[in-house]
């Protein structure tokens, strides 16, 4: 059986982890990432930062994302890598379906934590967030 999930989308307020790093915009509309189902089944979680830019139609380009992940067990390595891979990959899909109003056009460095946490579990299991001192495209930490 697949424990219920809590995905937790920071801005600026709201949680000390983000508070010096997610900004205030707010999508007008939003989708929210999938926990990534192998990552789910293996306890993993994760916090992500994602740095974009919102283009003249209000949609976000240049999306760059950093995971770090947590795990509740022992893991092979190469599952825990693919599944790392999969946070990256939901948080870039659902950033991709963002929309922002046109007032926000041309507007960059648009920062957004994101962590993902199975309801059962404690917080303490998030990992630390992950820098983006030189993000280059979709990576993993």
């Amino acid at each position: 059986m697949i424990r219920a999930l809590v995905i937790t989308l920071l801005l600026a307020s709201g949680s000390a982890i983000a508070d010096d790093w997610a900004d205030e915009l707010s999508a007008t509309t939003r989708v929210e990432p999938s926990y990534p189902y192998l990552a789910a089944a293996m306890g993993m979680t994760a916090v992500c930062r994602a740095s974009y830019g919102i283009d003249d139609v209000g949609r976000a380009f240049d999306v760059c994302v950093a995971c770090n992940t947590g795990l509740e067990r022992p893991t092979p390595p190469r599952a825990q890598a693919l599944a790392s891979q999969q946070f990256v990959q939901a948080v870039e899909v659902a950033i991709s379906q963002w929309t922002y109003s046109v007032d926000l056009a041309g507007y960059i460095g648009v920062r957004t934590e994101i962590r993902f946490l199975l309801a059962d579990q404690s917080p303490d299991l998030l990992p630390d967030p992950p820098g983006m001192d030189e993000c280059r495209g979709p990576q993993i930490t």
